[in-house]
């Protein structure tokens, strides 16, 4: 895989995107990932996040998006610059393809994922030998890599950090961590990760865009991963494409989540 298809049918491995699709609809997903007769069209605010990325990752931004999309993607961009991140002592990896096979259930499943950057730090580690008459003391390279992912959204996600976490849980950005970190461990091998939001809100306020950076812990990506598993089989071995149909006899029942309240605003009612 490439950047130039992953994007693009060439592309079989299961990824976030694609379990997102199959979650959301079995029917969406055979017409859009096996039929191909449904394309992916770009909402406004699809474009310019696109827009955005390209010009952060040092690609082109795609002349089909419109000139108005193109010029507030170069305002935002001017706010990510003043915010850019030190990369003394690191090797930074951009659009970086990363491929890799699981196994579930005794199916063997590709999986990919391109990840917005990967910060890579290396670093010196002790070592000891021990012989049978002395002990030898060597250094060796280990790394730590930090999974940065940009995100351009409504600044109503950035007010806090609960609002974020409802953001993510509602867009699959965890499941999307928990996919990098497997990804990123298979073919990376570090010693150690985190894992980095770089948030751009898409309204002015004052005279710049509002940014904030979020570290999302290793313990919220234990379950998204399960998930992505799950769907990921139920793609490999399911036969049956259809969605499921209401039970008037079992609706689902209501309550108030365990971990905290979600609040919307009106910003948030589209």
């Amino acid at each position: 895989l490439t950047q130039e298809n992953y994007f693009t049918r060439h592309n079989t491995a299961i990824t976030n995107s694609k379990v997102r699709d199959f979650l959301t609809s079995r029917a969406y997903f055979k017409a859009k990932h096996i039929d191909g007769v449904v394309d992916d069209k770009l909402t406004p605010s699809m474009q310019l996040g696109s827009a955005v990325d390209a010009l952060w990752s040092g690609g082109t931004v795609d002349p089909k998006c419109p000139k108005a999309q193109q010029e507030k993607a170069q305002d935002i961009y001017q706010t990510l610059v003043a915010n850019a991140m030190p990369t003394e002592g690191n090797r930074l990896l951009l659009q970086n393809v990363l491929q890799t096979t699981i196994r579930v259930q005794g199916v063997d499943i590709a999986i990919a994922g391109i990840p917005d950057a990967l910060v890579i730090r290396e670093h010196l580690t002790p070592t000891t030998v021990a012989g049978s008459h002395k002990s030898l003391s060597l250094s060796k390279f280990t790394n730590t890599i930090t999974i940065l992912d940009l995100k351009t959204t409504r600044n109503s996600a950035l007010r806090s950090k609960d609002s974020w976490y409802w953001h993510c849980r509602d867009l699959g950005y965890f499941r999307q961590f928990s996919v990098y970190r497997e990804l990123v461990k298979q073919n990376h091998k570090p010693r150690t990760m985190r894992f980095l939001h770089l948030a751009v809100g898409t309204t002015k306020v004052g005279l710049s865009y509002p940014v904030k950076l979020f570290e999302i812990p290793q313990s919220l990506l234990k379950e998204p991963w399960n998930e992505f598993k799950r769907a990921a089989y139920d793609i490999c071995t399911t036969e049956d494409w259809t969605d499921p149909v209401i039970d008037w006899a079992r609706p689902l029942r209501v309550s108030k989540p365990a971990e905290t309240v979600k609040v919307y605003n009106l910003e948030d009612i589209e």
